[in-house]
């Protein structure tokens, strides 16, 4: 093969290169350009929820307010056609007034409060629900695996502040189920039973159960005990200390 020949080749070698090069490129392009365009497509579905239960709140307040508005009506005229009577029968019947007064208020009150309540509940289940979603979206393979051991080893920690009361009515004769999306290691397996062990006082087995829905960390149960490690658990603990503060 002479040196014209050679050279042809390693020209077209290179250029077949680049052309592979520029066309993975493209590849990771559209598909990082596809993944951007459904998060911002999920985001905003998760803005019109969120508007929408701000909306409903919004309603429910008004009818509070025109509950309020039309009872205080009411004990008005109530009030205004007693003025005649004797002051006896008046003072009855304002004390009547008042009561049921009070009896309306506090129906609506509290009827305001467990439909916020519920609201409340149903918006931080479904921001949850999504965030969990979306974080599994997002992370995947390796990725996952690491989050998921890393919330794992923070949960075993965690175990220790567990109040021992809790876990001193465990039957060391019934394994503790431990539900993980991946198996656990031999190591993490002995990690928390000894912590559970220590904290209960007691020898405890574990038995593990592996459930995909966890999604990352883990969920322990045993008779009515439940501790929820997982990334759902994790999730709503911060979203009740948000709303707390």
């Amino acid at each position: 093969m002479d040196m014209f020949s050679l050279s042809t080749i390693i020209i077209i070698q290179v250029i077949t290169f680049l052309v592979l090069v520029l066309l993975l490129r493209r590849l990771l392009y559209s598909a990082y350009a596809a993944e951007l365009k459904r998060l911002r497509e999920l985001n905003a579905e998760n803005q019109n929820k969120a508007e929408k239960l701000a909306r409903e709140l919004e309603a429910t307040e008004h009818e509070h307010r025109r509950r309020m508005e039309t009872a205080e009506a009411e004990i008005r005229d109530l009030r205004n056609r007693l003025q005649a009577d004797a002051k006896q029968q008046r003072e009855d019947v304002l004390r009547k007034a008042r009561e049921e007064s009070d009896r309306i208020v506090g129906q609506a009150m509290g009827m305001k409060d467990r439909l916020r309540e519920e609201l409340e509940g149903q918006l931080q289940e479904r921001s949850v629900g999504m965030a969990c979603q979306l974080i599994k979206d997002v992370l995947s393979g390796d990725s996952m695996r690491g989050f998921h051991e890393g919330l794992v080893q923070d949960v075993t920690a965690d175990l220790a502040r567990v109040a021992e009361d809790k876990l001193r009515g465990l039957d060391p004769a019934r394994p503790v189920l431990v539900r993980t999306p991946y198996r656990l290691t031999e190591a993490q397996v002995g990690e928390v039973a000894s912590a559970l062990s220590r904290q209960s006082g007691r020898r405890l087995q574990l038995s593990q159960q592996t459930d995909p829905e966890v999604i990352a960390g883990l969920e322990i149960s045993a008779g009515s005990l439940l501790i929820d490690g997982s990334l759902a658990g994790q999730l709503r603990r911060i979203a009740a200390r948000r709303i707390d503060k």
